[in-house]
């Protein structure tokens, strides 16, 4: 209970992007061998990471009271899981629907997608979003696929 208490206010005390996540936290508790001074040391460089302190991962070094770098290796684990459990959560509201908007226009070019409907998001995030979606969203991709196919053969012919 006191090392969730710990992660949870790492993780809300600091712009990472990420939110807390029980489950995670646990099983990073099961890899590095239950040891919660491990993981939660791990925890704060992956924080000073994704947070860009400059000062804090200075400080981290500086105090080398596990090795340093060890626990800087863990916080890749830390990173990694945090970012896989990120994924799975629901987009925002009408990222979905921009999606299949951005799929009528552009077929399977996600990256003419990501450009004219979810300009916020990376190529990797629109690619992520599309594998995600619920069938509905993306079940015209191939009737617009088939459309194009139709006019190029028009076209030709």
């Amino acid at each position: 209970e006191e090392y969730l208490s710990a992660v949870r206010g790492a993780l809300e005390g600091a712009p990472t992007g990420f939110e807390y996540d029980e489950t995670e936290a646990l099983h990073v508790l099961r890899i590095l061998d239950y040891e919660p001074a491990v993981a939660l040391r791990a925890l704060e460089w992956a924080v000073g990471w994704r947070v860009a302190s400059v000062s804090r991962l200075a400080e981290l070094q500086r105090s080398g009271s596990d090795g340093g770098r060890v626990a800087a290796v863990n916080a890749i684990l830390w990173l990694h899981r945090l970012t896989v459990a990120s994924r799975g959560r629901a987009h925002r509201a009408g990222e979905y629907e921009a999606l299949h908007a951005g799929l009528l226009r552009h077929g399977k070019d996600l990256a003419g997608v990501r450009r004219t409907h979810l300009p916020e998001k990376t190529v990797h995030e629109v690619i992520d979003l599309y594998y995600r979606a619920p069938g509905r969203y993306t079940d015209c991709v191939s009737v617009v696929e088939e459309d194009r196919l139709a006019v190029v053969k028009e076209d030709v012919g």
